[in-house]
């Protein structure tokens, strides 16, 4: 049995926030303008001692009050903003990247920026300090996009778990000076990038050769908003193509499924397709085959051997090996053929090895000149 984990090929912004149209510094708790579906948010939260003194600049989130040396100044003080993203009870999510970050800053604001993560009610961990040239004005900054693909803990959060981001402005010249997510345009200027996938487990897994045929069967722990399962093969590993198509059937708690194909492949992997039109794919799985077996006729052999074989694919060959291990003969063999003829004629009598590739398997039988 081998259990599959669904994952994805896509990422996308899975929470985004467009401040665009606040006044009086935003509101606290903001929600995402963009959320996926499988995803839930307390939103935009300011710490308890960011002021909003003073008059705030329009179509801007933020605060004031960020005038200390170092990050951890200021969260100890309780000066920081957070946003989270919480996954449901029947899905999970890989965070990527945080998208270009839209700031706006004062001439006496801050112009270092701690990013920090943490899982849950777990310790924050540090992720990376922004920093940006001090403002003689007021200025719109872009932070450069973040990647966060190789921050393992975000790439494997489970059901119902929250992830809770927070950015700490420090070095500000002023307690006035303010800072803000924004740039006064209607944007995003906050986007955490990312794939949501449902935890649908594959199970029994299995491929039976017979004939040149192989059955695959499989079964699922949930299907929820999905519309059809894509068995795909392939000989590599690398290079796939679609060998049919099979229809959910719906059932919320999982179900059981197979798939007949004309011929044998090496690797399978399952491609779910959302009812949306996204799609997810499982690991790339080797299925074992049932050893072919291998006949010759006649044998002994005068002139034209005749070997059955698996099915073949593209690059089976043929090839003949004599007592001493030397290759004295060799045939590419048709694909889709599980039947190839050869002239041995000019074969010297003795016994011989038939080195059978089909492509996929290779198998030896011995046959008599």
């Amino acid at each position: 049995l081998v259990a599959l984990v669904i994952t994805t090929i896509g990422f996308s912004q899975v929470a985004a926030w467009n401040v665009f149209g606040d006044t009086a510094w935003g509101a606290q708790g903001q929600l995402p303008s963009t959320l996926d579906a499988s995803l839930s948010s307390d939103g935009l939260k300011r710490g308890d001692s960011v002021r909003l003194t003073g008059t705030a600049g329009k179509n801007l989130w933020g605060g004031a009050y960020w005038s200390f040396s170092t990050a951890q100044n200021g969260i100890d003080s309780l000066r920081y903003i957070t946003f989270s993203i919480t996954t449901n009870s029947s899905s999970s999510v890989a965070l990527t990247g945080l998208d270009s970050l839209r700031i706006r800053t004062t001439k006496t604001g801050p112009i270092n920026f701690l990013l920090q993560y943490a899982i849950g009610a777990g310790n924050f961990t540090d992720i990376y300090t922004y920093t940006i040239t001090r403002p003689t004005a007021t200025t719109n900054n872009s932070l450069a996009p973040l990647d966060l693909s190789t921050v393992t803990e975000l790439q494997n959060i489970p059901p119902s778990t929250t992830v809770v981001f927070r950015l700490v402005p420090y070095e500000a010249t002023s307690a006035s000076g303010a800072f803000y997510i924004g740039n006064q345009k209607s944007a995003n200027h906050l986007a955490i990038i990312g794939a949501v996938t449902l935890p649908v487990s594959i199970s029994s897994v299995k491929a039976v050769t017979s004939a040149g045929k192989t059955t695959i069967n499989w079964s699922t722990g949930s299907e929820q908003s999905f519309s059809y399962f894509c068995v795909e093969k392939s000989n590599n590993g690398t290079t796939f193509s679609e060998a049919g198509r099979v229809a959910s059937k719906g059932i919320s708690k999982g179900s059981s499924y197979s798939f007949v194909e004309a011929s044998a492949a090496k690797y399978y992997r399952i491609k779910l397709v959302d009812k949306d039109g996204s799609f997810r794919y499982s690991q790339i799985v080797s299925v074992a085959l049932k050893a072919v077996q291998l006949s010759t006729y006649p044998n002994p052999v005068v002139n034209t051997l005749a070997i059955t074989h698996g099915m073949a694919v593209n690059g089976a060959s043929i090839k003949i090996i004599s007592i001493d291990g030397k290759t004295v003969a060799f045939q590419k063999v048709a694909t889709g053929s599980n039947k190839t003829t050869l002239d041995v004629t000019n074969l010297t009598k003795g016994t011989y090895l038939a080195l059978v590739n089909d492509g996929i398997s290779s198998n030896s039988i011995s046959f008599v000149k």
